[in-house]
């Protein structure tokens, strides 16, 4: 809590001082449960992966808190998923473009805990920003594909996974099928009725898009 506070106000050497402290009274404690470890060792990760001057050390953390959590729990647990999501905002900080994907495709890849974020959008950022549009094709491509099959075609992954994909074919000019794909999502739109909808944040610039 008080880690919290002081990063709200801007004092984020205070708020990491804070939960190095938590982090080393807790691995004192021979009681101290594992998985509470690991959540307050992420959130070290996280706060050192936020200023370039710890980014070595947050990586470090960070792959750690991975390793540990598929120890305890397998693949797919929450602090790993973050911990993907940590490393992948660490290489933004850095511009290492590449990297950033690779770790935003692991975080998808888990398909757990990302209602209301926007891996999908950010990951075809940093893309763009590697200048890795071909590959980015082939992934929407198929990512379109794989929702299709685990999802069906008249839900909000399938939408979200048109419209990241519909973005992509317009920045690349290739508008027949942009608009083809722009047709069905302004259907797929209104049968949902998600047209007020300003949550999650792809959803608001979906709608924003389509009033234009």
């Amino acid at each position: 809590m008080l880690a919290e506070i002081a990063f709200q106000q801007d004092r984020q050497d205070e708020a990491i001082s804070i939960v190095r402290l938590t982090l080393d009274v807790r691995l004192k404690d021979p009681f101290a449960l594992h998985q509470n470890l690991l959540t307050v060792q992420y959130v070290l990760g996280d706060l050192l992966g936020r200023d370039l001057r710890t980014h070595s050390e947050a990586v470090n953390i960070l792959t750690d808190v991975i390793s540990q959590s598929w120890s305890l729990h397998g693949p797919n647990d929450r602090d790993e998923t973050y911990a993907f999501a940590s490393l992948a905002d660490c290489y933004s900080l850095s511009q290492d473009w590449t990297m950033a994907a690779h770790f935003l495709r692991k975080v998808i890849a888990t398909k757990a805990y990302s209602k209301g974020l926007n891996w999908k959008f950010n990951l075809l950022d940093c893309y763009g920003r590697a200048g890795q549009k071909e590959e980015a094709l082939i992934y929407f491509r198929n990512d379109l594909k794989d929702v299709t099959k685990e999802h069906g075609t008249h839900n909000i992954h399938f939408l979200e996974s048109q419209f990241v994909l519909m973005k992509l074919l317009t920045s690349w000019k290739l508008g027949d099928e942009a608009r083809a794909l722009g047709s069905s999502i302004v259907r797929l739109r209104r049968e949902l009725k998600v047209e007020n909808e300003v949550w999650p944040a792809w959803l608001e610039d979906l709608n924003s898009f389509v009033c234009v």
